[in-house]
């Protein structure tokens, strides 16, 4: 099915849809690419700095599984894969180019911080129901409601209009569909069909204000995918809600918790998770965040997910019996109608949730669409292909989550002649996790459920303390570069310091030298700072200082770096820049101060009092390394001092070198 419409391609043409940049336009074109390399991925990512650092950032993270940090860009895109390595770059390369436009009525900060609460509640969800990669799902989420973003750039002041008539949900989408002749569910999935994600992911955002409505398999993957992008999405309204709207949301919350077999203990858990993340990545990718709320359990109705025990009364009005543990789902897989027809019956009979299948090809579809608990195999059957089913599913990282039971039933269930020996090494080796011998009866299969029911939880556990120990990691790693950070920041300005400085124009020396390409450094020193430090006073003196920072950043090029190296002393590295651009930047500077930072100077009779010196110098052959750049310019800015002060000098042939070394 193609959700494209009519008007669809001449929105695209437009150039007013949300759309990714250059670097992830080509990441989409290489992956699509049968040919295409984790190198060649790598070399396209390396242009966009800060793509490639949140890929990274996203590969280390908890929820992505990883083994060991990883610092290297092919390394990130090999334990992603080049499926979600599209998909992240996709997502947030949208979220960088649209942070904010023209449509008054639309929030464009709040529109991010609920979409990155959705993405992290799908990607949270897709972890405890196995039927998409979370990271995956994560993508899914941050853009499930893009098509909000884009009738807000397509049609600003109609759509703003629209906003402010408080229309929500499906009156929401009626006005829209009236006023563009399409909703903005129907413009997100066509625009993710463009964009080539997975059908499953364009259907489950299409369906999930209404994912009862779907009309797909209630167990099958399509719903239980619509069912977590809908759950994920009124997360995200909560997390963005005020006090009284978050009261309304909770019931719709539990319902849609409920369809996923979640209490509201289970569900309170999940939203701590994801307010811990929504913080954490708001600060990687720049999206408001604030106090993530708290879904009070205390407060909440219970939501028991309760299904009907074997023989109880179905009927309506009639009283649920509870089971005494939830429903599993089960996979029958054997070449015998007798076998599937036995063990379906007693299956059912124990309330639990079947499907059965006489060769290994349907059954593997069905295990990874249908996402089982236990798959029960008969690894005596060589029609069955038993033993490429078990491999097979050992190989995925969803079926390697699956309970696989072997058995080697060839006729009557209750045959006692009937045992393992004639099972075959392969079948053993396969990997099942345990083995159901004949006789079978219905004693001995619950209990082996029970024991698969235990292992899995067991399994899930472990998961979840692996998860855990993985944020640890990820938060020590956030805090230590944090601490990185300030050591190479002057707390003052906020610009770098003396360290960072030379640490700098060490790099930028190295990258240069080989490629014969001009690097200038610039030394500034105020002129008459102590005087102005004794008339004004200190906090004076320190305001004007972070505001001459504020201005020397502002006033070069991007690719500069400016640090402040002491007292009132600046650096200003210049790569690729020659003498005469050198200068003219250093006059530029200069000016800028000299007229008080303009009339509308923040440190009044400070500002009018600053002046500058500066000195500027540029690489050449008789140079051997960084810091004899630097000392020529820190001499060349003392000549300017006392030469008269606020005047620019270059660094002379005549001025003294240091020895090479």
């Amino acid at each position: 099915m193609s959700y494209r419409f009519a008007s669809f391609e001449q929105w695209k043409a437009s150039g007013a849809l949300p759309s990714p940049s250059g670097v992830a336009l080509e990441i989409l074109r290489l992956t699509q690419s049968d040919s295409a390399t984790i190198a060649q991925l790598a070399h396209a990512l390396q242009a966009d700095p800060a793509l490639a650092g949140r890929l990274v950032k996203f590969a280390n993270s908890a929820l992505s599984s990883p083994a060991r940090p990883t610092v290297a860009i092919p390394d990130a895109v090999k334990r992603l894969g080049f499926a979600v390595v599209r998909q992240l770059c996709l997502g947030f390369s949208v979220l960088h180019g649209s942070r904010e436009g023209a449509c008054v009525g639309f929030d464009y900060p709040r529109f991010w911080s609920r979409s990155l609460a959705t993405a992290l509640a799908a990607e949270s969800l897709s972890c405890r129901v196995k039927v998409l990669a979370p990271e995956e799902s994560f993508t899914c989420g941050l853009l499930a409601d893009i098509g909000t973003l884009a009738i807000a750039s397509l049609h600003p002041e109609r759509f703003s209009t629209i906003l402010e008539s408080g229309a929500v949900g499906i009156q929401l989408a009626s006005a829209e569909r009236e006023a563009f002749g399409a909703d903005h569910l129907e413009l997100s999935a066509a625009m993710l069909e463009d964009w080539r994600l997975p059908a499953i992911c364009v259907d489950a955002v299409f369906h999930s204000e209404q994912p009862e409505r779907t009309g797909f398999p209630a167990s099958g993957r399509a719903q239980q995918l619509c069912e977590i992008v809908s759950l994920a999405r009124v997360v995200g309204q909560y997390f963005v809600a005020d006090i009284e709207t978050r009261k309304r949301i909770v019931p719709p919350m539990l319902v849609r918790a409920a369809a996923l077999a979640i209490d509201s203990v289970e569900l309170a858990q999940m939203c701590d998770t994801v307010g811990e993340g929504w913080q954490r990545w708001g600060e990687v990718l720049g999206v408001g965040t604030g106090t993530p709320p708290r879904l009070d359990t205390a407060a909440l109705p219970p939501t028991p997910v309760t299904v009907l025990a074997a023989g109880a009364d179905s009927s309506p009005g009639a009283a649920a019996v509870p089971a005494l543990l939830p429903p599993l789902k089960v996979i029958v897989v054997s070449d015998h109608a007798e076998v599937r027809t036995g063990l379906g019956e007693m299956l059912i009979g124990f309330g639990h949730r079947v499907s059965s299948h006489a060769d290994a090809k349907s059954a593997i579809g069905a295990a990874l669409t249908e996402s089982p608990d236990v798959v029960i195999v008969d690894l005596a059957g060589e029609a069955t292909g038993a033993t490429s089913l078990c491999a097979t599913l050992r190989a995925t990282s969803l079926g390697q989550q699956i309970y696989l039971l072997g058995t080697r039933v060839a006729g009557p269930l209750t045959d006692p002649k009937l045992g393992l020996d004639r099972v075959p090494v392969s079948g053993v080796d396969a990997g099942p996790d345990d083995f159901l011998c004949p006789p079978v009866d219905a004693a001995m299969l619950d209990l082996r459920l029970r024991a698969a029911r235990r292992a899995l939880v067991l399994r899930n556990a472990l998961q979840c303390s692996q998860s855990e120990r993985r944020k640890l990691e990820a938060d020590l790693e956030v805090a230590s570069r944090r601490v990185q950070r300030a050591a190479l920041t002057d707390a003052l300005t906020g610009l770098g310091n003396r360290k960072l400085a030379f640490d700098c124009l060490a790099k930028a020396w190295g990258r240069t030298e080989p490629q014969h390409k001009p690097l200038s450094c610039l030394v500034i020193g105020t002129d008459h700072f102590r005087r102005m430090n004794v008339l004004l006073g200190p906090s004076a003196a320190d305001q004007a200082l972070s505001t001459l920072a504020v201005a020397l950043r502002e006033s070069v090029p991007a690719n500069y770096t400016v640090c402040r190296i002491g007292g009132d002393e600046f650096m200003v590295i210049a790569p690729q820049t020659d003498r005469p651009d050198a200068v003219a930047c250093a006059e530029r500077l200069r000016a800028t101060v000299e007229g008080g930072f303009g009339a509308a100077s923040p440190t009044g009779q400070a500002g009018a009092l600053l002046t500058l010196s500066i000195g500027v110098a540029t690489g050449d052959s008789a140079l051997r390394e960084a810091g004899a750049l630097a000392h020529l310019a820190e001499g060349a800015m003392q000549v300017a001092k006392r030469e008269g002060r606020n005047r620019v000098r270059t660094a002379a042939a005549d001025l003294p070198r240091p020895a090479a070394r």
